[in-house]
């Protein structure tokens, strides 16, 4: 007698549903260890609505292209009939030549005469009706934004050697030194040779009146074109500190002891009446302040206030600091920022070894000497090793500031919990794996901007070139999404007097701006745009197999050809291709518009059987795609790519399977 076995089970169908992207990019962990809520491919793709996939802006030309090749290349505002423009200012080299050409909103590019230019980076800060224009190899310069045209500033000569009369001095104990040294518009020429007067009086027992006077008169030949003199006193050679100024007409001062010795401000060792030579600078609250000296580096220049807010000398109240002078750490940026407690203040960026350094901040002090108030420069070193070796990729946002940092993406501000001081996170430890192919010897290349919530960073990822685009997206909570391949030597935004904000990018020599009035294209070339999952297991041991029946895409406004793949662990491959399927959006008319109906269309009636009006094709608005699969796997991975003109956004990821126990056959049919 035959026994009728017991009836088999049906297999119950699992499925893993996954969508919101919201963790971004992570490359910190192996492919087979990835959050399902983070992306292990972002190929020229961004984030949108809530964390749906979509490929990045395209780029088209953005206004007149560059007549050279530019070096340089910024937005300043020109006022005019006391209304505000907003134009963009460049050095380009032509013909081998640095010059200054101007534009206002995509126009033709103006050339402003007075000055040419080595071919080097420039940079340009912009305060009182000028535009400083630096580069770290020519004289200080500016352009004047009312008569568009590049001004310079002439070398004065350095003081003859002063004629120093003393008053009631006897002794030889001391030998008090005396230098003078003119002054410009921007700043002031080498102190001149000292003159010497050998007392035994110390300084602080000097005065005119009394019956036994002690004091030195000092007189010196007038420099032509100086703007006033500034007066230097002390006893050791090189070491002379200031002590008062004149204005020009006046050459004679003198030093009966009360005038106090600015400790600060030392005599000057170079000729600084046609401005420092450096690389870069900011306006911070009216004041302008240099840096990348490349004869004093660890000095920071700063200017006087209003309009005198472009001369360095002491005589208007300029002048420099050193920070943290003979040390591996070297000032290569200063921003408008804020201490701990919210006070606005100049902050400087020292780069040091492997790309960290330190942050120091910089304010303006004063203190009482007797019935003398003395003002000066003071330094304070904010906390950590935080500086940075990238200078044009500072970035503002959130009342912070962002910024690559040695091995590391940093971010400085206050926390809630922390008062009073800065702290600095680390914000790129889920990108560890990308960071690690950065080229740290070119990182001193790396652009940074701050454009509607998301903060940008051209980046040389294994290059000596910038060649990729990072987004940190702080919409969406920090995430990063990268790479976006565009070898983008600076990034930079333009207000344009129609009160848009332009994105753009100096891309292989030409300025760009970011759309989404095209599909995946750079500048009328196709780029391919890719998204995938890291490796999806059903358990957390990741010791189970199951049978994948198959994977659905849930597609928004798709366009052009898309490719859509599933790649698993099977039982002969590592990983392989399990599933694939191409597909182009089907093409349906939308309908038409209203029109007014007669006989003639000629009078401006639509004539019956006329067809006006009809709009152009669309594609569906939501396509759900399904990749057939059945196969037997460890784990799987879900990709959606395309190349050529396309568009799309991926908003869900269904997969459905059965556990492998339950499976009767390997071909089963569900």
């Amino acid at each position: 007698m035959i026994t009728p076995g017991k009836p088999k089970k049906a297999p119950v169908i699992k499925t893993i549903s996954l969508h919101e992207w919201l963790k971004g990019r992570r490359s910190d962990t192996d492919p087979t260890r990835t959050d399902n809520g983070a992306l292990a491919i972002s190929d020229n793709v961004v984030l949108e609505q809530d964390g749906v996939v979509r490929p990045r802006p395209a780029t088209i030309p953005y206004g007149a292209q560059p007549l050279g090749k530019i070096v340089g290349i910024d937005e300043f505002v020109r006022i005019v009939d006391g209304e505000p423009q907003t134009w963009l200012i460049s050095v380009q080299i032509v013909g081998g030549v640095g010059k200054v050409f101007v534009n206002k909103d995509g126009g033709s590019w103006q050339e402003c005469t007075g000055k040419t230019y080595m071919d080097a980076r420039t940079t340009f800060v912009q305060g009182a009706g000028k535009v400083l224009i630096l580069n770290g190899k020519d004289f200080m310069s500016y352009l004047d934004t009312i008569s568009l045209s590049v001004q310079t500033y002439t070398a004065l000569s350095t003081p003859t050697i002063p004629t120093a009369t003393p008053t009631g001095m006897s002794g030889t104990a001391l030998t008090y030194r005396f230098r003078i040294t003119a002054t410009s518009k921007v700043g002031e020429t080498n102190a001149s040779v000292a003159a010497t007067v050998p007392t035994s009086i110390t300084r602080d027992q000097w005065s005119q009146g009394g019956t036994t006077p002690h004091y030195v008169t000092l007189s010196w030949p007038a420099v032509f074109g100086a703007t006033g003199y500034c007066i230097y006193v002390g006893i050791e050679a090189g070491k002379e500190k200031f002590i008062g100024s004149v204005p020009a007409g006046t050459t004679s001062f003198i030093d009966d002891g009360s005038a106090v010795e600015i400790v600060t401000k030392q005599a000057p060792s170079g000729n600084g009446t046609q401005g420092p030579i450096v690389k870069r600078g900011a306006n911070v609250g009216g004041q302008i302040f240099l840096v990348g000296d490349k004869d004093n580096p660890y000095h920071v220049w700063y200017g006087g206030t209003g309009d005198d807010s472009f001369d360095f000398s002491p005589y208007n109240g300029g002048g420099w600091i050193d920070i943290a002078v003979g040390s591996k750490n070297i000032p290569i940026a200063v921003v408008p920022f804020r201490d701990g407690k919210g006070t606005p203040m100049a902050t400087v960026f020292s780069n040091g070894t492997n790309g960290n350094g330190k942050i120091t901040h910089l304010s303006l002090q004063s203190t009482n000497v007797g019935d003398t108030v003395i003002t000066y420069m003071q330094a304070d070193e904010a906390n950590g090793q935080d500086g940075t070796g990238s200078p044009d990729a500072i970035v503002l946002s959130r009342d912070a500031l962002w910024y690559p940092s040695g091995s590391e993406f940093k971010t400085t501000g206050t926390k809630p919990q922390v008062q009073n001081i800065l702290s600095t996170d680390n914000v790129g430890d889920g990108i560890i794996g990308d960071m690690q192919k950065l080229n740290r010897a070119s990182m001193s290349l790396a652009s940074g901007v701050n454009y509607n919530g998301c903060l940008y960073f051209a980046v040389p990822s294994g290059s000596s070139t910038n060649n990729q685009i990072w987004v940190l997206d702080l919409i969406r909570g920090g995430q990063w999404i990268l790479p976006w391949y565009i070898k983008a030597d600076k990034l930079f935004l333009y207000g344009s007097n129609d009160g848009e904000t332009h994105f753009l990018a100096l891309v292989n020599n030409r300025i760009v701006e970011f759309t989404r009035s095209r599909n995946t294209e750079d500048d009328g070339v196709a780029f391919g745009a890719k998204a995938g999952s890291g490796f999806i297991k059903v358990d957390k041991s990741g010791a189970e197999w199951v049978y994948i029946l198959d994977v659905t895409f849930t597609i928004i406004n798709p366009q052009g050809k898309i490719n859509l793949q599933v790649q698993g662990r099977t039982k002969t491959s590592s990983i392989t291709s399990i599933g694939t399927k191409d597909f182009i959006p089907q093409i349906s008319y939308a309908g038409w518009g209203e029109v007014k109906r007669g006989a003639n269309s000629a009078v401006g009636d639509i004539a019956w059987g006329e067809i006006v009006n009809i709009p152009t094709s669309y594609g569906s608005t939501r396509v759900v795609r399904t990749v057939p699969v059945k196969k037997a796997v460890n784990y799987f991975q879900w990709l959606i790519s395309s190349s050529g003109n396309a568009d799309w956004a991926l908003s869900d990821v269904v997969a459905r399977y059965v556990d492998i126990g339950t499976i009767i056959t390997q071909d089963m049919r569900i």
